[in-house]
């Protein structure tokens, strides 16, 4: 166990043999370095100069490549909602202008309303019989 003890001892001594050595060569550094850091900070800056200006190319090429990307993929709603604002926005437009230039039943409904007549066995003139009972209903008074 002595052993142990020693070596254990011996080691710490080391380590703060190690860290005196690192503080001193800091401490030295630290003086020396006063002229050398204004160099380095001056490569740092054209470096930052740099890559700055590439970095602000590849945002604004990602930015637009995601904004592309969006309205191709929302590009139906996208348009709705544009025109949706564009309406409500503009003080000439009448909702009851577009209601007047709705297109008028096509024949194709009135055939299918043809087909539902016959098939119900109505003939279509549901208003003759209105007008015969109110006829009748005039001269019975």
């Amino acid at each position: 166990m002595d052993e142990r003890l020693r070596e254990r001892e011996r080691k710490e001594r080391e380590r703060e043999r190690e860290r005196e050595r690192a503080a001193v060569a800091m401490a030295k550094e630290s003086s020396n370095s006063s002229s050398s850091s204004s160099t380095l900070k001056q490569q740092k800056k054209k470096e930052g100069e740099r890559g700055g200006g590439w970095s602000a190319v590849a945002w604004a090429a990602g930015l637009l490549f995601a904004w592309t990307a969006l309205e191709l993929a929302f590009k139906p709603w996208l348009d709705a909602g544009r025109s949706a604002i564009r309406k409500s926005l503009d003080p000439n437009y009448d909702v009851d202008d577009e209601l007047d230039q709705a297109p008028l039943p096509s024949s194709s409904s009135s055939q299918q309303q043809q087909q539902t007549d016959r098939i119900h066995g109505s003939d279509g003139d549901d208003n003759d019989d209105d007008k015969d009972a109110v006829d009748s209903h005039k001269r019975a008074s």
